[in-house]
C-alpha cells in the first residue's frame, strides 16, 4: 500500500525528550472548503494540522515558515496531492505513534474499519484503543483518520468542526480525484 507520508522523509517515532533544548515553533492558518485549519511545526516537522486548535503557547506566526506544510494541503484541497511529503514532529505514547504511522498505509480514496486497522497495526484485539489513537491524530488529513469507518462501513465519529459532515467531505473529495491523475503524488 502507498502511504500518506513518504516514510524516508518522515521521522522516525520520536519523543518529546529526543528534543534538545526548547524548539521554536511557527504556525499559520489556511483557509479551506471545511473553513480554517491551523498549521503549526518547527524544528522537528509538522506537529498539528487542525480544524479546531489554537497555536501552542510561544508559537510565531509565520507564513514564511509554515509555506511548504500550507503548500502541499492546498494541492490536496485542489485534488492535485495524494500523498504528502513532508517531515513529520511525532509526539505520544508509543502506541499511538504505532497506530498513526500505519494509518500512513491506508491507501488514498479507501477506508478501513477500526478492527481492520488495529489488525494492520498488529493488534487485532486492540480496536477500542486503535480508535482512541485514531481521535487523538492531531495531523488531520496528513495522518488520514477520516479514511478510518466504523465496521457496518458508516463514516463513525470525527472530532473536527463539522464531524460527520466533515468526514464525509473529506471521503467524497478523495473519491471524485481517485480516477484523475494525482499530478504531484
Amino acid at each position: 500500500m502507498k502511504s500518506a507520508v513518504r516514510p524516508s522523509l518522515a521521522r522516525d517515532f520520536r519523543s518529546p525528550a529526543a528534543a534538545p533544548g526548547p524548539e521554536l515553533l511557527f504556525y499559520s492558518s489556511l483557509q479551506t472548503p471545511l473553513g480554517p485549519m491551523l498549521i503549526c511545526g518547527g524544528e522537528l516537522g509538522l506537529r498539528v494540522v487542525s480544524f479546531s486548535e489554537l497555536p501552542p503557547p510561544g508559537a510565531i506566526s509565520s507564513m514564511e515558515q509554515t509555506q511548504p506544510y500550507r503548500v502541499q494541503l492546498r494541492e490536496y484541497f485542489a485534488g492535485h496531492r495524494r500523498v504528502f511529503d513532508l517531515e513529520i514532529d511525532w509526539r505520544g505514547p508509543a502506541f499511538y505513534r504505532h497506530v498513526w504511522k500505519t494509518m500512513l498505509h491506508i491507501p488514498y480514496g479507501t477506508t478501513v474499519s477500526y478492527g481492520e486497522l488495529a489488525a494492520m497495526a498488529g493488534n487485532p484485539r486492540a480496536v477500542r484503543a486503535t480508535g482512541t489513537a485514531n481521535a487523538r491524530n492531531r495531523l488531520a488529513v496528513v495522518i488520514p483518520c477520516h479514511r478510518v469507518v466504523a465496521a457496518n462501513g458508516r463514516p463513525g465519529g470525527y472530532s473536527a468542526p463539522g464531524g460527520l459532515n466533515a468526514k464525509r467531505w473529506l471521503l467524497q473529495h478523495e473519491q471524485r480525484f481517485m480516477d484523475a491523475p494525482a499530478a504531484l503524488s
